[in-house]
């Protein structure tokens, strides 16, 4: 969504978080963007997700999904020169843990981890270009996966680095065995 904008070079970690409490935004190019509300179509997709996919990763050990939860780019430990707010992430279990480990307040602090999967779900003032920019964000940051939801057409867009997008449409179902194993999301069941 089109919003206005403010151009910074980075922030510390704890400036970040202080922002971001006061009023969430992404940090992109030097460029501070507050970030619209979740309206309750959006939240409704999202949950959708949310339910199916965290609910199998969460019974089969696999990692953890984050909902509307900050990741960033950092220059050194402490300096953000980059945020992310998918709608939807998710971590392998693995990475989850080594990071948790070396990071002991992680929890009081953005993920300064890449996910493994994004979600973006696209809201009715996202523009096309919008989306494929943050899509080209992700995959430059090093995301494996990316799900991009999209209500007006009723698909999920699937993007990989290095590989064509695909599109999946009602009737179609939503898998990725390398991160998921045997998880299948048909795409009719985000809709409801």
């Amino acid at each position: 969504m089109a919003t206005s904008s403010v151009r910074i070079t980075g922030m510390s970690i704890e400036d970040f978080v202080e922002r971001f409490s006061a009023a969430p935004f992404e940090l992109v190019d030097g460029e501070y963007i507050p970030m619209a509300p979740v309206l309750a179509g959006h939240g409704n997709r999202g949950a959708n997700i949310f339910l199916s996919l965290g609910g199998y990763v969460q019974q089969n050990q696999l990692g953890k999904v984050f909902a509307e939860t900050p990741y960033v780019i950092v220059y050194n430990s402490d300096w953000v020169t980059g945020s992310r707010v998918p709608d939807l992430m998710y971590f392998e279990a693995k990475r989850l843990t080594e990071y948790q480990d070396s990071v002991p307040d992680w929890e009081q602090k953005p993920f300064i981890l890449v996910p493994d999967l994004c979600i973006e779900i696209v809201s009715k003032n996202d523009s096309y270009s919008e989306i494929n920019d943050k899509v080209g964000r992700y995959l430059a940051d090093g995301v494996r996966l990316i799900w991009v939801v999209d209500q007006a057409t009723k698909s999920v867009t699937v993007h990989r680095p290095g590989h064509s997008q695909q599109m999946l449409k009602i009737g179609e179902t939503l898998s990725d065995e390398n991160l998921f194993g045997d998880f299948a999301l048909p795409v009719a069941d985000i809709f409801v």
